[in-house]
């Protein structure tokens, strides 16, 4: 994997999620609850999106750190959507299946 592969899974959750909380802090506004969803695992060969969603559980730490509301969510696959959905040679759900991680909907995500 490349920099730049890394850069383009890593980059968007961690600048967005760091916007956001500037937004925030810059606007005064006290958020009761920030909910971030983090991932448990990709495919094989995709360590920049376990790397990805580590920065979402170091975020929590800093952002609880300064008593400001802050929780990660751990997801494993999401059955129907995007390429768990979409690419039939896809493994993830039996690969983590073995592990005890169970495929979840997107309305169950959204229902969290």
């Amino acid at each position: 994997m490349s920099l730049d592969d890394w850069n383009r899974a890593v980059e968007p959750k961690v600048q967005g999620t760091w916007y956001l909380h500037h937004l925030t802090i810059d606007a005064g506004i006290e958020l009761d609850f920030m909910v971030l969803f983090s991932g448990v695992t990709g495919q094989p060969g995709q360590a920049n999106y376990p790397g990805a969603n580590t920065s979402s559980d170091s975020f929590v730490k800093y952002r609880t750190g300064m008593g400001l509301a802050c929780s990660a969510i751990a997801i494993g696959a999401v059955q129907d959507i995007r390429y768990v959905s979409q690419e039939e040679h896809c493994k993830m759900p039996e690969a983590v299946g073995a592990h005890g991680i169970t495929e979840v909907t997107k309305s169950e995500c959204w229902k969290l």
